[in-house]
């Protein structure tokens, strides 16, 4: 990710910068840190504040595989099977 990202944020100013104004979107964030999401959208990096995200998203999706698990770099001790029942826990 070596091209800036642009900034998503909320303009009161500008009422086509306000949540529900673009329809459902998806994208794929593929970097965070602790005051924003980067994500890939429209073929580049744009990147979303905090305050953005938390108006914007109403959704959110985690991918994870056995062979990322398995990888380094996988959180440790991440117990798949016991994630697996908890969702089918909170979803049933």
């Amino acid at each position: 990710m070596s091209r800036r990202a642009a900034l998503l944020e909320i303009d009161p100013d500008d009422p086509d910068s306000q949540p529900g104004t673009w329809g459902g979107h998806c994208v794929f964030v593929p970097k965070y840190d602790e005051f924003s999401f980067t994500c890939i959208t429209w073929g580049g990096l744009k990147k979303m504040t905090l305050s953005f995200w938390e108006q914007c998203c109403d959704e959110a999706h985690a991918l994870l595989s056995n062979d990322w698990l398995g990888a380094k770099g996988s959180p440790a001790g991440l117990d798949l099977a016991l994630l697996e029942a908890d969702l089918q826990a909170v979803t049933a």
